[in-house]
């Protein structure tokens, strides 16, 4: 995981397989988005998405704020998604309706793939209508099993055990 922060807010988290493969990554991006390295920002934003890759069902988890240049209509879409509570998912469709905006379908599947801040825009969530998981940048099988460990954790049994003797 690779995370650009600064006082503003996150500007990206990146997610990838293998330091390799994050490592291109993070190059492609150039020195453009090489911001607050060392900041206190920073590092508080990487340990809150470890905690939340740890427990996805945490609701204690600080919500940070998002310093993600975009379009109004992308901008929307983005806040939208940050509503979709963990465990859950809806369609691409229920996304544009959500915004005013019921003819839009395409464009949130668009805005959706604009989003470069993993986990805390949760474009994990969104589905198409008609089934499947859908695209992801940073791949389907990693959508596909963000989607399961929230669940997972959302139904896990919290409390003591009960002792079957």
């Amino acid at each position: 995981m690779w995370i650009a922060a600064s006082r503003a807010g996150l500007h990206r988290v990146e997610l990838a397989d293998d330091l390799p493969s994050l490592t291109a990554r993070v190059s492609a991006l150039g020195a453009a988005l090489e911001l607050g390295r060392t900041s206190q920002e920073l590092h508080h934003w990487l340990d809150e998405t470890c905690r939340y890759l740890r427990d996805p069902s945490s609701t204690s988890l600080d919500r940070p704020p998002i310093a993600l240049a975009g379009t109004p209509f992308q901008q929307a879409v983005w806040e939208a998604l940050r509503t979709i509570p963990a465990g859950e998912s809806i369609s691409y469709k229920d996304i544009a309706h959500r915004i005013g905006r019921e003819r839009a379908t395409r464009a949130v599947a668009q805005a959706c793939a604009a989003n470069r801040i993993a986990l805390w825009v949760p474009c994990h969530r969104v589905v198409p209508a008609r089934g499947g998981i859908g695209g992801y940048s940073w791949g389907a099988a990693r959508k596909e099993a963000l989607l399961v460990a929230e669940r997972l954790a959302i139904t896990r049994p919290t409390g003591p055990q009960n002792d079957a003797r």
